[in-house]
């Protein structure tokens, strides 16, 4: 069962847009080899209106595909796979360690290497916003490393949150009222010392 939404979804948005990927990508690669890129993908993207005009089930996949290009119409399978690993995927390896932040450096170098390589989004603009966010993602985990580093080298037990000591209680508990009835009852405490 738990292999039923990391596997099943992904492959459930595969299949479904695989059925329809002669409407979704009426050629745009053919149509690159007898003119510019940009025409082709002008050209391309209105055969696909045409097309979601034509075929009312092809529109309710519209959330799946219509951000990319459509040659690149499945992209979003990669997507979620990707978000898939970087979030469940790595719980399973070796949790709290720095293997496990280096193994999510690799995932986040590899999807930036695909998303420079294809470039999918129509707009030229969400593709360079998708690798700015895949470095920004990079980043963050070069962080964690070097906290978790510098944590175990220098001995320091607190440059984790998740070692630091536990707070003492707050000062308003659950069973009080009012922040005023615990004030009343901490003087109360205090002259009676």
């Amino acid at each position: 069962m738990v292999a039923v939404y990391p596997l099943g979804v992904p492959s459930m948005y595969f299949i479904l847009l695989w059925r329809k990927r002669d409407k979704l990508d009426p050629g745009q690669e053919i149509f690159e080899t007898t003119m510019s890129e940009e025409e082709a993908l002008e050209k391309a993207l209105i055969d696909r209106r045409k097309n979601e005009e034509e075929d009312p089930t092809l529109k309710s996949l519209a959330f799946l595909y219509a951000a990319y290009e459509p040659k690149r119409y499945y992209f979003e399978c990669f997507e979620t796979l990707r978000k898939l690993a970087l979030t469940g995927f790595l719980v399973f390896l070796v949790p709290g360690t720095a293997a496990q932040i280096v193994i999510s450096m690799l995932m986040c170098m590899f999807s930036m290497r695909v998303y420079a390589g294809y470039k999918p989004f129509i707009k030229v603009s969400n593709d360079r916003f998708s690798e700015v966010a895949q470095w920004q993602l990079y980043f963050t985990m070069l962080g964690a490393l070097a906290m978790k580093v510098v944590s175990r080298s220098s001995g320091i037990k607190h440059a984790l949150p998740q070692n630091r000591k536990r707070k003492e209680k707050a000062p308003f508990s659950p069973n009080d009222t009012t922040p005023t009835e615990y004030r009343r009852r901490k003087l109360a405490q205090q002259e009676a010392i």
